[in-house]
């Protein structure tokens, strides 16, 4: 995944309800910050402990339609 992270423009990070512990994803987006990537954050768990992971995203939604909105409207800005 971080390899990924390394050839993107843009992260779509989504936190699902269901996700246990969102470990992996706080460091996808972690690692995607440091590297100066656009960060769109979905958090549908809206756990407290995940704050600093909102607070360090690009963008933060808190539903998968309003961040695949998100992710659209930047898209034109790439085209």
């Amino acid at each position: 995944d971080l390899a990924a992270v390394r050839q993107c423009d843009v992260v779509f990070a989504f936190m699902e309800e269901s996700n246990p512990s969102g470990v992996g994803l706080s460091l996808e987006v972690g690692y995607a910050i440091a590297l100066g990537k656009i960060v769109i954050l979905v958090d549908e768990k809206s756990d407290p402990r995940m704050a600093i992971v909102r607070s360090a995203a690009s963008f933060t939604c808190d539903a998968l339609e309003d961040g695949i909105q998100l992710l659209q409207q930047l898209e034109m800005c790439f085209v």
